[in-house]
């Protein structure tokens, strides 16, 4: 053996090794994280950052809050933020080979707009 692939092979030893075709590569040239969202408000409105900040994490809690207590929120021309019922099942733990039963539970759900949905059909996906 090569003293090159000695080395190769004691680096990598005990290491789990993914193909890259399998690793989940995060793509930041078509995301938007909430920072540049805000940036982007400030510069189309002329507000300051830390204004528009406090007004998006208010807007985000109350949506939160309106479906904690169970009611749907509504914005026109983008969507509805309604709860939806899973009901109960028996799930299976594949490790202890038992099965667990999972109560019925509610969970946020996003009903886009139909003004919404024309803006992005015609969008291809970019992975």
């Amino acid at each position: 053996m090569s003293k090159y692939f000695t080395n190769f092979a004691r680096f990598f030893r005990g290491r789990r090794i993914t193909p890259l075709k399998k690793q989940k590569i995060y793509n930041r040239q078509y995301s938007m994280t909430k920072a540049e969202l805000v940036n982007e408000i400030a510069i189309s409105t002329g507000y300051d950052k830390k204004s528009i900040n406090l007004i998006l994490d208010s807007m985000l809690d109350h949506v939160r809050k309106s479906l904690g207590e169970g009611e749907f929120v509504y914005m026109r021309g983008f969507g509805s933020f309604i709860l939806k019922t899973r009901k109960a099942k028996v799930a299976r733990n594949i490790r202890s080979k038992t099965s667990v039963d999972v109560p019925e539970h509610s969970i946020p759900y996003f009903v886009p707009a139909k003004e919404f949905k024309a803006v992005v059909r015609d969008v291809k996906g970019k992975k």
